[in-house]
This record gives structure tokens, sequence and C-alpha cells, in this order.
């Protein structure tokens, strides 16, 4: 691990009018990631694109298991 990174459990970014650019940027993040434990993304903007980008993020088995997916 570089020294710079930092184990985040919770992420929450509703009302933020966040895409689905901005939900596949955030998928590639997720692909790395190993402890984030919830994620809340509630009123935004994202479509079923999106999601599914996050979907296949979260299912990519990179990570460890997300306990809450709150949108």
């Amino acid at each position: 691990r570089a020294g710079n990174e930092r184990d985040i459990a919770e992420l929450h970014i509703s009302n933020n009018n966040i895409t689905d650019i901005g939900a596949s940027a955030l998928a590639v993040a997720l692909e790395s990631n190993t402890t984030l434990a919830v994620l809340g993304l509630q009123d935004n903007l994202i479509s079923d694109s999106g999601g599914s980008a996050l979907a296949r993020a979260l299912e990519s088995g990179k990570r460890a298991l997300l306990g809450a997916l709150e949108a």
C-alpha cells in the first residue's frame, strides 16, 4: 500500500447530482477498494447504466463485502 492511502469504511455522497459518468468513475475506484462497508448514493442522477457499472465493480471480487448500499 502506498503511504497516502486511507481506509474508508463509509462514503455518503447523496444529493450530489452524480450522473452515470460519475458513477462509472466511482466504479473504477471501487474495483480496488477493500475497506468500504457502506455506500450512500441516495437522490443522485444515476440511471441503469451507471448502476450497472457500480454493480459490476462491486461484484468484481477485488474488494471486501459491502455491508450496505443506500440508493
